[in-house]
């Protein structure tokens, strides 16, 4: 239904938030929603399992694990592949 409308194109307001769960999962409807559930969290913190090379690679730039946000933008992408090269479990 979705790629029909959207093949379609004869309703903008259906393609500005998802219909069914499926399209959720696209990328358009999922980053936003998902920094909707970040936001509105009554969670303290949010913790993750780090594999030893994501730890080594934080120790060798002098960088908390509480203080991820003070990585540069290209140590931070490095970071990032690492992890997800790296995962613990199938549920990260």
């Amino acid at each position: 239904m979705y790629l029909e409308k959207k093949y379609a194109n004869d309703d903008e307001d259906y393609f500005a938030r998802p219909n069914n769960p499926t399209e959720l999962l696209l990328p358009e409807h999922m980053l936003p929603f998902f920094m909707l559930y970040l936001k509105e969290m009554k969670n303290e913190c949010i913790e993750f399992m780090l594999h030893p090379e994501c730890s080594k690679f934080l120790k060798e730039k002098d960088c908390p694990l509480d203080e991820l946000f003070n990585l540069s933008d290209d140590d931070a992408l490095k970071f990032k592949d690492l992890f997800t090269e790296n995962k613990i479990s199938g549920a990260h």
